[in-house]
């Protein structure tokens, strides 16, 4: 059963708004931009927090030459810092078997905690009994587990993936009915395939998709959470479709719409609100890219899940583990999310700018 913030979400995000700028997001200002963002290179090691009387959290996580893992590294490292936590980073480039491998380097060396960013939730139940093995808890940070870890991890912590999904439909049935299109190609072009993040948006975007079955889903492409890899798919679908038989595309991550959203450009295929018709381009995590491709009209929307403000929420839970202190849960923690549209991008541009 998950259990979600009781905070309102529009709420929580204007009231954090200001610290999160001055502090964690102030940490993260050298992140990533879509430049660096072929995603190539894994192994990174980076010790960020207070000395030797603190506690001791390795953060096992995705690669940061990604500019939403940048600033969700950074974050976390920033945060836990202010807790007196000394945190070591280790991250690969979404892939499930480097991550094992320094998953059992971490156990080895015995941390207070192990954050766990899990690529295949599958693989990560022998690295969970790992852990319980030697004593060592551990917290999966921003991905969606299995059943499988039950009783096996302390706590799993996330945004609400399902209304990530959700936000992404619906910001493609506004747009496009916006347009007065009543019948059109959809295609989606996703994070990495073997992540249950990537199925429970996926199967949220298809149950919103399907309340308007004029609008038809008739590609689903594993993007890889890669913002080149992204783009060359999405020129494939407009090589195979032409410019003009795409009628809306998703793009998981911001920085992936964004991507497509210049491949689109590219293949001549004109693009809502920036014209008055057009492919209509959504992502559902937000990022620079993203909010300046909706500032210029060529992405239609997005969704907060900010890397920065999600490693602030997450911070509280996980200094409870730590602690010693029970979390009151018996399964996943939810953080709420907001849906992004061009109209009211400026509202989060502060948030999900990094």
């Amino acid at each position: 059963m998950k259990k979600t913030l009781d905070t309102s979400a529009a709420e929580r995000s204007r009231g954090r708004r200001s610290r999160v700028g001055a502090r964690a997001l102030a940490a993260v200002g050298a992140a990533a931009t879509l430049a660096l963002t072929a995603c190539g290179g894994s192994g990174s090691d980076s010790a960020a927090g207070a000395g030797d009387d603190g506690k001791n959290v390795t953060l096992i996580s995705c690669t940061n030459s990604n500019p939403w893992c940048n600033g969700f590294n950074k974050g976390l490292e920033e945060q836990l810092g202010q807790e007196g936590v000394q945190v070591t980073t280790q991250t690969s480039d979404f892939d499930a078997a480097e991550a094992s491998r320094q998953f059992a380097q971490a156990v080895s060396q015995r941390p207070d905690l192990i954050l766990y960013y899990v690529n295949d939730p599958n693989a990560a139940v022998a690295d969970y009994q790992k852990a319980q093995q030697a004593g060592v808890p551990v917290v999966v940070v921003d991905t969606v587990v299995g059943d499988e870890s039950d009783g096996l991890i302390a706590a799993a912590l996330q945004p609400d993936h399902e209304a990530l999904g959700t936000f992404a439909a619906e910001n493609i049935q506004e747009g496009l009915k916006a347009q007065g299109v009543t019948e059109g190609n959809v295609i989606a072009i996703t994070g990495t395939a073997t992540q249950n993040t990537t199925v429970v948006r996926m199967n949220a975007f298809r149950e919103q998709m399907a309340t308007t079955p004029e609008y038809t889903i008739v590609e689903t492409q594993d993007g890889d959470w890669d913002p080149v890899k992204s783009a060359t798919i999405a020129s494939q679908m407009f090589a195979k479709y032409g410019p003009t038989g795409i009628a809306a595309i998703y793009g998981m991550a911001d920085y992936q719409a964004a991507s497509i959203a210049q491949a689109a450009e590219q293949a001549g295929a004109p693009l809502y609100p920036a014209s008055d018709e057009g492919v209509v381009i959504t992502g559902s995590n937000c990022a620079t890219t993203g909010i300046d491709a909706m500032r210029a009209e060529k992405v239609y929307g997005g969704a907060t899940q900010a890397p920065a403000q999600e490693a602030e929420q997450y911070t509280p839970y996980i200094m409870q583990v730590l602690n010693g202190e029970s979390l009151d849960s018996d399964g996943p923690i939810s953080v709420p999310v907001e849906r992004i549209t061009y109209t009211t991008v400026e509202d989060f541009a502060d948030i999900c700018v990094y």
